[in-house]
């Protein structure tokens, strides 16, 4: 799947459609060192590992803290 975009052609105000990769985010089956990437890595930079998966859903980990609160 391919996202594009259009940009403006400086050479005379012509438009032209640039195709990018989404990017993946994907964790290291091994040690869990996490990537965000257009493509897989062949291997983990960590541990030299090959197996890529898509990191767990959190929804609730990341939820800011409301105003006033010391974290």
């Amino acid at each position: 799947m391919h996202s594009s975009r259009t940009e403006a052609d400086r050479a005379g105000g012509r438009h032209r459609t640039v195709l990018t990769a989404p990017t993946l985010e994907l964790v290291c089956h091994a040690c869990g060192y996490g990537v965000v990437v257009r493509r897989p890595p062949s291997a983990c930079p960590m541990c030299g590992g090959r197996a890529w998966a898509p990191p767990l859903w959190r929804p609730f980990s990341r939820r800011p803290q409301p105003p006033g609160d010391a974290a």
